[in-house]
């Protein structure tokens, strides 16, 4: 047991010190004094400092400090045992003692070097590949490492176990493995580039459709060769082959060397089209006449032609040809990359002969087409009744029969030919007068019939039999019926006629006077009306009015000036059995109907008790409604200003066209008509007037 005391002596040189064993047991072993040892106490303290771990195969200096001599256990790895700092190089984690000594004192001290074992670094094997081929390189990666490659250049990513060597050398790649310790470990790969064979497929080629033509080079010793796509060539594994495409190709050349490598180029055999050579369409001239053969040249294209007899000049792409006897020419074009075209016309040597369509006969105003063929200018005569005299087929529209001569040309040749039209008879449409029925009524409309002839009435409704000439007509409303006749010959004749229905209604007329004035101070009378006072409308500002009513006397009261007051009345005529006014009558012409009967006896108006009830008030212009016909055109009269529609119809019954439909005066209207030959019909209609007129269309 080691213990000490300290305490100070001062000057004192000596000291007795006393052992006392205050052990109060018994048993035990008492302090010898052969067991008691004074040793120098001494002021010293070994201190190692600490190491940070290392990575094996590296050093770390050690440092010690507190003596002035020191010794370090183990001393195997160590630069120098008996220093205070020496180097020390371990393979494993191993503990230093240092002892330090101060003249007799000596004092230890330990420290400890971890040593962290080295990563694994997997370049992987050294490999070769092909100039442009990439190449994989490295090992699958290791948790917790971290990685880097040197040289980065070709690399895909130069920071992980595994990447991608796109080099276009032979190149050494060394990788460096780090652990989460720090510790790196190295590993070297060899990449081997070998060239790439040379494959050279030619310039590209142009050729003509059935034509071949050579592609590729030269072949190298230890080369392999192969085409693709193989159609048309006459070797696809030869360095060069000849290459007869149908349409425009683009072949690939593959080369292989020893190694493997392989390189490829391509050639493009374009397929040029023959160029157009056309000649033009067999045709048949005249002799003496020219006709040009061919089409317009078009650039970069030669022309031959052959025989060369009666030619202009042979080299043009369409010359002028004037053969003395039928000929075959014969057209060779050449393009820029010598391709060739041909192609043959034959021109004929011919008369012409004139031919026409038969002898005819058409209806009066009705239209033939004839035709003549034969050549390729026609000239007609007389030209009198003919749309157009110079073509094959003029629309014709005589009068009176006629002979037609045709004039048939075709270059120098000349025939001519002739046609007769005749006039055929026309049918008699005859669809009567027009007439007047009262609501309810019937009505015979058309003439006996003739004997050959077909008949029909547009509208067939309402009608007893719209297929027979004469017909019972039984409209409710006032109708237009268009009788269409068709003889023998096939001509066709229409008449209209026109059946108006009148219904049983009011008759207009107007009452006199038409204002009733009412003065102040003056009590306003009537005895011809039955007057209701009904409500004051309106008064002006400043007056105040009131109406007091007494029996048949009604009284205005109330104050101010220089205003107006508006009264509304309520007016109704006495009804009786034989009730007779007073009053001025005007009557409208344009609704004046059979139905109905006017008794006038000076200005009194008789009406029945029916008739009474429905009065209404017109007014009268002088005008009258009506609607005649004339060459080419219609007159027509309005009445009453208002509105007025005017429509045209052909002789089928179909409407042709609204001629007016708007607001017009009172007065006298014209209108001409610029339309086609024929028959048509005019209706025109205003308020209760209604009327319809046929119209003839004639040559101008």
């Amino acid at each position: 047991i080691r213990f000490f005391v300290t305490w100070n002596s001062g000057n004192n040189t000596t000291a007795n010190i006393c052992i006392v064993n205050q052990n109060t047991i018994p048993a035990g072993n008492d302090f010898g004094l052969d067991d008691i040892t004074f040793i120098e106490i001494c002021d010293i303290k070994a201190i190692a400092s600490s190491v940070l771990p290392i990575c094996n195969g590296s050093t770390a200096q050690l440092s010690a400090s507190g003596g002035d001599e020191y010794i370090w256990s183990p001393a195997i790895g160590l630069s120098d045992p008996n220093i205070a700092n020496p180097i020390a190089s371990p393979t494993v984690t191993t503990q230093y003692k240092v002892i330090a000594r101060k003249g007799n004192c000596i004092d230890s001290s330990f420290v400890n070097i971890t040593v962290n074992p080295l990563p694994t670094a997997n370049a992987g094997n050294d490999t070769s590949t092909c100039l442009y081929t990439p190449a994989l390189i490295g090992a699958p990666p290791q948790a917790g490492m971290t990685y880097s490659w040197t040289p980065s250049t070709g690399l895909s990513n130069a920071n992980i176990s595994q990447t991608i060597a796109n080099t276009n050398t032979t190149t050494t790649y060394i990788l460096q493995v780090t652990d989460l310790n720090g510790c790196s470990d190295y590993d070297t790969v060899v990449v081997t580039v070998f060239p790439l064979p040379i494959a050279d497929a030619g310039k590209d080629k142009i050729k003509c459709p059935g034509e071949s033509t050579v592609i590729g080079t030269s072949s190298e010793a230890g080369i392999l060769y192969s085409w693709t796509p193989t159609q048309g060539l006459s070797n696809p594994y030869g360095s060069l082959t000849s290459a007869n495409p149908d349409i425009t190709t683009s072949y690939i050349l593959r080369a292989t060397n020893l190694n493997g490598c392989e390189n490829a180029d391509t050639v493009v055999v374009t397929v040029d089209s023959l160029p157009a050579a056309k000649a033009g369409t067999d045709t048949a001239i005249c002799k003496g006449d020219v006709i040009q053969l061919g089409i317009l040249p078009k650039n970069g294209n030669t022309y031959s032609w052959k025989p060369t007899t009666g030619l202009d000049n042979p080299t043009k792409s369409n010359p002028l040809a004037s053969p003395i006897q039928t000929t075959m020419y014969i057209l060779t074009v050449a393009n820029a990359n010598g391709c060739i075209g041909i192609d043959s016309v034959l021109v004929s040597i011919r008369n012409i002969t004139a031919k026409v369509s038969r002898d005819t006969a058409v209806c009066l105003g009705s239209s033939v087409q004839l035709s003549a063929s034969g050549g390729d200018k026609y000239l007609w005569s007389p030209s009198a009744g003919l749309n157009n005299p110079a073509i094959a087929n003029p629309i014709c529209t005589p009068d009176s029969v006629t002979l037609y001569k045709v004039i048939v040309t075709q270059g120098n040749c000349l025939d001519s030919a002739f046609v007769t039209v005749g006039i055929a008879p026309d049918p008699i449409a005859d669809a009567g007068k027009d007439t007047i029925i009262c609501i309810g009524g019937n009505a015979l409309i058309g003439v006996p019939p003739i004997v050959g002839s077909r008949y029909t009435w547009k509208p067939a409704t309402e009608l007893s039999n719209p297929n027979e000439s004469q017909t019972l007509a039984r409209p409710t409303v006032t109708s237009s019926y268009v009788l269409r006749v068709v003889n023998e010959t096939q001509c066709v004749k229409e008449d209209t006629v026109l059946v108006e229905v009148y219904p049983i209604v009011e008759a207009p007329f107007t009452l006199s006077p038409s204002a009733i004035s009412m003065l102040p101070g003056q009590t306003f009378k009537v005895s011809f009306l039955v007057v209701e006072f009904d409500s004051i409308l309106e008064i002006s500002k400043g007056i105040t009015a009131s109406v007091v009513k007494e029996s048949k006397t009604l009284s205005l009261q109330g104050k101010g000036e220089n205003g107006d007051i508006l009264l509304r009345f309520n007016s109704f005529l006495p009804q009786s059995t034989d009730t007779a006014f007073s009053m001025n009558l005007t009557v409208d012409s344009a609704t004046t109907q059979p139905c109905i009967k006017i008794i006038i006896k000076g200005s009194t108006l008789a009406l029945g008790e029916f008739c009474g009830k429905g009065i209404r008030m017109v007014q009268s212009t002088g005008k009258s409604y009506y609607l005649k016909s004339k060459e080419n055109g219609v007159n027509f009269g309005v009445g009453l200003s208002g509105k007025v529609r005017l429509e045209l119809y052909d002789y089928m019954g179909a409407l042709k066209e609204v001629l007016a439909d708007a607001s017009m005066e009172a007065g006298e209207y014209s209108i001409d008509f610029n339309l086609p030959i024929g028959v048509y019909f005019c209706r025109i209609s205003s308020g209760m007037y209604d009327e319809v007129r046929k119209v003839m269309v004639l040559p101008r």
